[in-house]
């Protein structure tokens, strides 16, 4: 003879969310994120690490002030510099040495939103004759009269190549 359930009035089955097995539901529990699983062999208590409360931590530099050694300076392009080119003329060019990096701002036009945009291209230095800097590699676009030219030299920072570096010349 075969074994059958008997029927128990108010408890009906249901599948456990967490093995998929058919248990009755007065042998399920529901868990804190609401699943209804076998009791007691898939439920588990809620973990205690989800009731901590955090401190928010206040995280400043009491007295932030700039770092003295980081000086930029900057100066404007004296005339216009077309896209390709390799020199540019500014108005004072008492800060600038052969070995520096220059940062000149371009003007490049949009097309898709029909604007125009403004994009910083730093170059090195090759040579500088009177307020006429030459420097490597060529610009991207063309550079406009009363453009920015940003000097990073003051701190001597310089482009080096790659076969100047060695791992004995690094701090």
């Amino acid at each position: 003879m075969a074994v059958t359930e008997q029927y128990i009035p108010g408890d009906y089955k249901v599948l456990c969310d967490r093995c998929g097995f058919e248990e009755r539901v007065s042998k399920t529990a529901k868990t804190w994120d609401n699943l209804i699983v076998c009791y007691p062999k898939c439920w588990e208590p809620r973990n205690p690490q989800d009731y901590l409360r955090t401190k928010t931590d206040v995280i400043r530099v009491p007295e932030a002030r700039p770092d003295p050694k980081t000086v930029t300076r900057e100066t404007t392009l004296a005339s216009d510099s077309a896209k390709g080119s390799n020199q540019i003329e500014v108005v004072d060019a008492t800060y600038i040495a052969q070995g520096n990096s220059v940062g000149i701002v371009l003007a490049t036009f949009n097309e898709e939103w029909d604007s125009t945009a403004e994009q910083t291209q730093w170059v090195l230095v090759t040579d500088v004759t009177g307020t006429t800097i030459t420097f490597d590699p060529i610009l991207w676009e063309k550079a406009e009269t009363g453009q920015i030219v940003y000097l990073s030299q003051a701190t001597g920072d310089t482009f080096q190549a790659s076969g100047d570096v060695t791992p004995d010349s690094l701090p």
